[in-house]
């Protein structure tokens, strides 16, 4: 606006010079020509810089756009990166090493199981395993051999063995059921209170540890049924050769 305003009252200087210029003379008009060619170059100038600032106006707004814009977009990242970071505790709840070895209620090899070992010095195991004992007409090696070969009394002696490992172990599972079910409720009360998609992943892969939990201990008892039956035919193949080689030394 300012720029303007110069440039009408230049307009108005050099207009009123030649207006006045028939009463000087020669001299001062040349001085006063040379002056309006000055004031003529300086309003050229001035336009120049008019449009200039104009342009530099609209630059600086259009910048201005361009940063607010930036803005928003950076706000939006950080909105983002919020919901996507952070800490909620999921992957502790309910899974703490004293958990871990409550499930841990196994002996970590067979040949442990049929010797009545438990996992983690479980008094519940051996509560159970003795519960078997007592439910059970059982006899000892010596006790057993007295009416029966030595291999028939070993058959014996290793079936009882898988019996009351898989009896035990199988009990202990079934006891525990109700347990995971608790487990997956508490965790699933979880599921409202998780506030952003990180919270909500953390939750997600807290619910699938439990799953493998779960599904380890269905392999377990997948793996007592195939113990059993790999037993039940490991007799039935000893009687077999036993059967065979009475009926080969009959034929001799």
């Amino acid at each position: 606006m300012r720029i303007q305003t110069v440039i009408v009252l230049l307009a108005g200087v050099t207009a009123s010079t030649w207006v006045h210029a028939d009463l000087l003379g020669v001299e001062d008009a040349a001085l006063l020509a040379k002056t309006v060619e000055q004031v003529n170059t300086l309003y050229k100038q001035l336009e120049t810089m008019e449009k200039t600032y104009s342009t530099t106006v609209q630059q600086y707004q259009a910048t201005q756009n361009i940063l607010n814009k930036a803005e928003a977009q950076l706000d939006s990242m950080n909105k983002l990166v919020s919901k996507n970071s952070g800490h909620y505790g999921y992957g502790d709840l309910n899974n703490s090493t004293s958990d871990l070895r409550k499930q841990q209620w196994s002996a970590n090899r067979w040949s442990d199981s049929l010797k009545g070992q438990a996992g983690n010095d479980n008094g519940k195991y051996k509560e159970l395993s003795d519960a078997w004992q007592t439910n059970h007409k059982t006899q000892d090696m010596q006790t057993f051999k007295k009416g029966a070969s030595n291999d028939v009394a070993q058959n014996y002696q290793h079936s009882m063995a898988v019996n009351r490992a898989s009896g035990v172990q199988s009990e202990y599972a079934l006891n525990e059921v109700n347990a995971s079910l608790e487990r997956i409720h508490q965790l699933s009360q979880q599921i409202e209170k998780a506030d952003n998609t990180k919270a909500a992943v953390d939750l997600n892969s807290r619910l699938l540890t439990e799953v493998a939990y779960l599904q380890t201990q269905n392999l377990k008892a997948q793996s007592l049924i195939n113990q059993q039956l790999a037993q039940k035919q490991a007799v039935e193949l000893s009687e077999r050769a036993t059967t065979s080689e009475f009926l080969a030394f009959d034929d001799e």
